[in-house]
């Protein structure tokens, strides 16, 4: 949490940015931390933190932008950027390939540390349960040379109301670097393991996670087992609270330090709290049964003034609502002109619109004629595109 590099980047906002014109959908989140933290071998210190997170999504295309900039007690200051991005194939039946790539820089002190990966991995999701398999290559440059390791993966998932869990086991090859008191480099390869859950439950304003594991194999350094506790309470649809405690591993594949932390964090956020996000990096939602509310039909207009008029025939109803992140998906009432017509005018800007529909007061859904997608929380949403 507080120093792997993976966990940064925020000098890429502006790129992530940009490409909210392309009809992508952005998100934007920061928190500001306070902490103590305690690395292996050395003492505990006090450290502030600012994260900022920047993603960008398309329907099979997704790109996060994430830093973490700490200043210790010390004076000291670490700065960690990364930008990773995943591809996924259509779906064929219930299974799902993902292709991934992300590269990063992490700065302490005098030392510049930089990684880069590049792997695949294959989903078979379900409505309440799911596994996936795979594996990345990953360089690491500490000095003038770059070191390479492997990993591979698999994992299952399972969900159940408010409740979600999911298991993985991660076997690490890696090479390690040991040098003598006179400055001679010895290298040799290292194999472990890493056994790993996590739970998530959720209700509303509050989400609890928590997370085990353990290693085992060859060298190991640091602690062999490990886990964490977090809470996240959402004060309003753009401000939370985060509590979090726990103990992370050394990562010998990206040479990030272990230690433990204790963590008090305020999050600003630009959408409604996520608290249907992925249950771990690697794990892609599943696709919920697809709901289609009883509508003929559903189309959406830009009008002279700028705004957009939205059209709804649905036979028989008398209500139909509509939810979108452009209303914070708070419900919005559609009002019958004609016949079975319902409409409402919204000032939408240009790009693609997340949002669902319900027809007296039935479970929300995707409206027919335009496409769908699964988002970080969890549900299908249907995905309009406004020019």
């Amino acid at each position: 949490m507080l120093t792997r590099p993976w966990s940064g980047s925020a000098a890429l906002f502006a790129t992530l940015l940009g490409a909210a014109s392309l009809h992508a959908q952005v998100s934007l989140s920061a928190d500001a931390t306070v902490a103590t933290v305690r690395y292996n071998g050395f003492l505990r210190s006090g450290v502030l933190l600012l994260t900022p997170v920047a993603r960008v999504d398309y329907p099979l295309f997704s790109l996060t932008g994430r830093g973490s900039f700490s200043l210790f007690e010390s004076g000291n200051h670490s700065t960690d950027l990364v930008l990773a991005a995943s591809v996924f194939t259509p779906r064929l039946d219930a299974w799902q390939a993902e292709l991934t790539a992300d590269g990063g820089i992490s700065h302490y002190l005098e030392n510049n540390n930089g990684y880069g990966s590049i792997g695949a991995r294959l989903h078979r999701t379900g409505v309440r349960s799911g596994l996936w398999f795979g594996g990345d290559l990953v360089s690491v440059t500490t000095g003038t040379t770059p070191d390479e390791s492997f990993r591979g993966e698999v994992g299952t998932w399972t969900r159940s109301g408010p409740f979600a869990l999911s298991f993985a086991v991660t076997g690490i090859r890696t090479r390690e670097v040991v040098i003598d008191e006179a400055g001679n480099e010895t290298r040799y390869v290292v194999a472990y393991y890493d056994a790993g859950a996590h739970a998530r439950w959720e209700r509303d304003w509050l989400q609890l996670t928590a997370s085990v594991g353990a290693r085992a194999g060859d060298a190991v350094i640091g602690a062999r087992q490990w886990g964490d506790l977090s809470a996240t309470m959402w004060l309003n649809r753009r401000l939370a609270i985060v509590l979090g405690h726990g103990v992370y591993p050394v990562d010998l594949a990206q040479r990030a330090p272990g230690g433990r932390y204790t963590a008090l964090s305020m999050r600003i956020a630009t959408r409604p709290p996520a608290l249907r996000d992925a249950l771990a990096r690697s794990i892609r939602l599943p696709n919920p049964s697809l709901v289609r509310p009883v509508v003929a039909s559903f189309d959406a207009k830009r009008n002279r003034d700028g705004t957009v008029r939205i059209r709804v025939r649905a036979p028989g109803a008398s209500s139909v609502e509509l939810a979108g992140d452009f209303s914070d998906w708070d419900p919005l009432s559609l009002e019958r002109t004609v016949g079975d017509t319902w409409q409402i005018v919204l000032p939408l800007a240009s790009g693609t619109h997340r949002l669902n529909i319900r027809v007296d007061g039935g479970a929300w859904g995707v409206p027919p004629g335009i496409g769908t997608k699964v988002d970080e929380f969890g549900d299908v949403v249907g995905l309009l595109l406004i020019s």
